[in-house]
């Protein structure tokens, strides 16, 4: 009953120059409890949408002083915060994938069904809900990782997670043990448009050499005895997050060679396989060797440069 009342808090917005459609739809709303405002055409419509900042929008595509398509196309960029659904009578594929592309949430074809219309709603209030939830989580677990302290180190810590943050570029932490990598590397993947996505991590020091590449890129079925299902690595398994490999110094050079290859071409091979897998997988550095020592000793040196 709770969710049911937060829906019903969502305004919505109809633009149709056909007055039926508005009266009809429109008392239908209002009995459902939504806050309901209408517009006759694209000009006043848009002027609507700056005011009234409605949840939804059901916009007509055919209309004579503007088309839906040309007010979606102004309204999305400016309204990100408003789902639009098309409604037509004359609609085909090809106007609804373009208005897809543009940005619109669903098209439904007139005459309106209601149920459609309802249903509608309620999978853009589960999608809201959700981000919202999402959105709520990530904020609180940035406070939980937040970096603590007003000096001039800690704040210059701050400034370049702020920056690293707003790339996908390849970073090495360099520290010695204790003194916050881990943290800097959340800190990183959370504040990044990554943050949504998984956050996972690899320890060189702990995992014996010959299980760092399984880990890392997975094995193939048959590859080892006893290995009788494919295992996708993390790398995989992570695609689209942050994946922190602390200690890089422990990695097997051969590793290191095919990590180098990795974050040049974002292309993998498993262990025993020979085809190519791709994976979109940010990767973070840790180590407690000095960076000049790291470039002479590290093939992942040259990588790390840029």
């Amino acid at each position: 009953m709770e969710l049911h009342a937060q829906k019903n808090k969502f305004k919505i917005l109809i633009i149709d120059d056909e007055a039926p459609i508005r009266e009809v739809l429109s008392e239908s709303l209002r009995d459902d409890g939504y806050e309901v405002l209408v517009a006759p055409d694209g000009p006043s419509g848009l002027q609507c949408l700056k005011d009234f900042k409605p949840d939804v929008c059901f916009l007509d595509i055919w209309m004579p002083k503007m088309d839906g398509l040309e007010v979606l196309t102004q309204a999305v960029p400016l309204f990100p915060e408003t789902s639009f659904v098309m409604i037509s009578g004359h609609g085909t594929i090809e106007t609804a994938v373009k208005a897809t592309k543009i940005g619109a949430w669903d098209f439904i074809e007139k005459p309106l069904s209601l149920d459609r219309v309802t249903l509608s709603i309620d999978h853009i209030f589960k999608l809201k809900s959700e981000i919202d939830e999402k959105n709520a989580l990530l904020n609180k677990l940035r406070k939980s990782i937040a970096l603590v302290g007003e000096s001039a180190a800690m704040n210059k810590v701050r400034t370049q997670v702020t920056e690293f943050a707003k790339t996908s570029s390849v970073v090495l932490i360099q520290g010695e043990v204790g003194s916050g990598r881990e943290l800097v590397s959340q800190n990183i993947h959370y504040m990044s448009a990554r943050a949504s996505a998984p956050f996972s991590d690899i320890n060189c020091s702990t995992l014996p050499q010959d299980l760092i590449e399984i880990e890392l890129f997975g094995i193939e079925k048959g590859a080892l005895p006893g290995i009788e299902k494919t295992r996708r690595g993390k790398i995989e398994l992570i695609e689209g997050g942050t994946l922190l490999i602390q200690h890089i110094e422990e990695m097997p050079v051969v590793l290191q060679e095919k990590l180098v290859q990795y974050l040049a071409t974002k292309k993998f091979k498993r262990f025993g396989s020979s085809d190519e897998h791709v994976a979109d997988t940010r990767i973070i550095l840790t180590s407690s060797l000095p960076f000049e020592t790291l470039k002479k000793n590290l093939k992942i040196s040259p990588e790390l440069e840029k």
